[in-house]
């Protein structure tokens, strides 16, 4: 079973000494100019289940972790295929450098109180790794529908104003089938959301920064991982994946399967 553990910068350096001082321990090069790519802990875990779908199939190498206090401890390993044994934390780092993309995975949630800190120190990361842009894979509760919403596509997009008017990005958005989130409302993107905050943030560092979300109600929402992930592969620009590899850290998603004895007595 997953162990949780506190990690610190000194434990980790050690393992991969080729560090970037402050929040990030890891590899560094190449990075610069590439896109990042990073979920948000919400409805149904959308994002990170897309980031998971993404990184997989792209065979993106961990490149290093986030060090931060801000999130639950947390340690494991094989999440991916390839090495089994391989360390994954609280947050990790993937690059993909042919394609210019890193993606970051976070698998804890943030501490209650912390959202400021953590997008501030995220922030300065971002500025320090020179990305080109930000964007940021989450869902939201399709309760909040309302019934202009209830057909077509279930996938929305909230950006910051360089996305809107000097990147050119919202218009790829659309072009992949994402629709204006409504503004007038909370609903979506709470202002005081690590969502909205991170797009603020990116647009006070002169960074292109959209949300990619996914409408959604909790339960079975790999369907809905599978969606978004093809999505941002098209928003991307990646070549139309022949097949997209679900992560070994997906064969119980929805818990153990049940005991044969149970469908053979006829209680299910």
């Amino acid at each position: 079973s997953t162990q949780s553990t506190g990690l610190t910068s000194s434990s980790m350096a050690e393992a991969e000494p080729e560090s970037m001082p402050g929040l990030f321990v890891g590899e560094s090069d190449g990075m610069e100019g590439c896109t990042l790519v990073i979920p948000s802990v919400s409805t149904g875990n959308v994002g990170q289940l897309a980031v998971d779908l993404l990184v997989n199939t792209l065979q993106a190498g961990r490149a290093g972790c986030i060090d931060t206090q801000h999130v639950l401890p947390l340690v494991g390993c094989g999440a991916y295929h390839g090495d089994a044994r391989q360390m994954v934390t609280a947050i990790d780092v993937y690059h993909c450098p042919d394609k210019k993309l890193v993606f970051v995975q976070q698998r804890s949630p943030l501490i209650k109180g912390h959202v400021d800190q953590f997008v501030s120190d995220l922030s300065g990361w971002i500025r320090q790794s020179q990305f080109e842009r930000v964007l940021l894979l989450s869902s939201a509760n399709a309760a909040f529908r309302i019934d202009s919403e209830l057909a077509g596509s279930q996938l929305g997009y909230a950006c910051n104003p360089l996305c809107q008017h000097k990147s050119g990005m919202e218009s790829i958005l659309q072009e992949a089938g994402f629709i204006p989130l409504r503004t007038d409302e909370a609903s979506w993107v709470n202002k005081h959301s690590f969502s909205s905050q991170l797009l603020d943030q990116m647009n006070q560092i002169s960074i292109p920064a959209a949300a990619a979300v996914s409408m959604c109600y909790e339960g079975d929402n790999v369907p809905h991982a599978f969606g978004l992930a093809r999505a941002v592969s098209q928003l991307l620009g990646l070549a139309e994946e022949a097949e997209w590899k679900a992560p070994p850290a997906w064969t119980h998603i929805q818990g153990e399967p049940l005991p044969r004895h149970l469908r053979t007595s006829g209680m299910y």
